[in-house]
């Protein structure tokens, strides 16, 4: 499968300003071509996920094959005992802004208030993964403002190319939901058949000052029925839709074959094999999310290898990454070049004691 075609770099005057709007508008021909490859529909993710009912605010239904059925919520409301803001203590999800916005302008506030919850990131996740990758899913949320700050193209929808860290950054905060029910299970819960009812944690802050959740989950029988306190909002998608846009996205972003996008995808790749990580260590509570954990494996592994080829192996995981080479792809953008250094230079440093840097190298780069 050949790569898509790289377009031809601008002559020196048509760079003048690219400090300022650095994004190329880029012609209809030029879409065409790339939608004419042969990767444009290879990656499919299925838009639901069977079993499993993402109903928002915390609120999951999970039924897995084993025919065990649970209502789980995870709750970051904070307790009488705290006095303080609590809002910069945990991250949440765009959606609750997102629904709000009535403007192009009130969505970008929207966006930029999700993706500046992440320089806190090292306290609201502390202990849930190395410091390492922490740092990594913090620089990409810091590269996607910094990519906000220099566009003059506003984005209106949180599905668009431009927005496309902040995609995944939102599918990893769903998923890190699952996360938590999975980092508190205990094989003692619902051993006993009256048991229905765990509460497997309290609202409490770590030892960094960020915000665990209450964790309450219910084993219903195949015929109760789950009354909420909340309802989904309107019009607000599922992880596993959120998902499938996601990897479509970065998909069509690939075939455009426009070095200026190498970096964003990157992180995108790394985000979605960290979120995999959360699907399939799920499976020591419950099955639900096994089928979507490999078919997310497998996305992931043609995603690799499309950008093996779609960037003609200029790619961080090589320690003979030439980084002066991609500097000349990219007119010198200290930004983009800033930071496809930066991902080189972790995998470079960490690439034998980095379980994120030691699983990207097996997923076909």
């Amino acid at each position: 499968m050949p790569p898509a075609p790289l377009l031809k770099q601008k002559d020196p005057e048509e760079q003048e300003d690219d400090e300022d709007d650095w994004e190329d508008e880029w012609e209809d021909e030029d879409e065409k071509k790339a939608q004419s490859q042969p990767c444009w529909r290879c990656i499919i993710m299925n838009e639901t996920i069977p079993g499993v009912s993402d109903l928002g605010d915390g609120w999951w239904i999970i039924k897995d094959g084993s025919d065990m059925k649970y209502n789980a919520h995870i709750d970051y409301s904070p307790c009488d005992s705290f006095s303080k803001e609590t809002n910069n203590l945990y991250i949440h999800d765009l959606y609750i802004a997102d629904n709000k916005a009535s403007s192009p302008q009130e969505f970008r506030l929207s966006l930029n208030k999700f993706l500046l919850q992440f320089e806190n990131l090292h306290a609201c996740w502390d202990g849930e993964f190395e410091p390492l990758t922490i740092s990594l899913v913090a620089s990409s949320a810091e590269f996607q403002l910094a990519w906000f700050k220099r566009s003059t193209l506003i984005p209106t929808k949180i599905q668009d190319e431009g927005t496309i860290i902040a995609m995944a950054l939102r599918c990893l905060v769903i998923a890190n939901e699952i996360g938590q029910v999975t980092n508190n299970w205990s094989t003692r819960h619902f051993r006993r058949r009256r048991e229905t009812y765990v509460q497997m944690a309290e609202t409490e802050q770590n030892s960094k000052g960020g915000l665990c959740p209450s964790i309450k989950v219910w084993r219903l029988d195949d015929g109760d029925d789950v009354d909420l306190s909340v309802k989904e909002p309107e019009g607000r998608e599922t992880l596993a839709s959120m998902l499938q846009n996601t990897i479509q996205t970065a998909q069509r972003v690939l075939c455009f074959g426009r070095p200026q996008d190498w970096p964003s995808l990157f992180y995108v790749l790394c985000i979605l094999i960290l979120l995999h990580g959360e699907l399939r260590s799920a499976d020591t509570w419950t099955g639900a999310f096994e089928s979507a954990a490999e078919e997310l494996e497998r996305s992931l592994f043609k995603f690799c290898h499309l950008f093996h080829l779609g960037t003609g192996n200029i790619q961080p995981l090589r320690f003979d990454f030439d980084i002066e080479q991609y500097a000349s792809m990219v007119g010198g953008n200290e930004l983009l070049v800033e930071h496809y250094q930066r991902m080189n230079e972790i995998w470079v440093t960490n690439s034998m004691s980095c379980p994120l840097a030691a699983l990207l190298s097996t997923q076909g780069l």
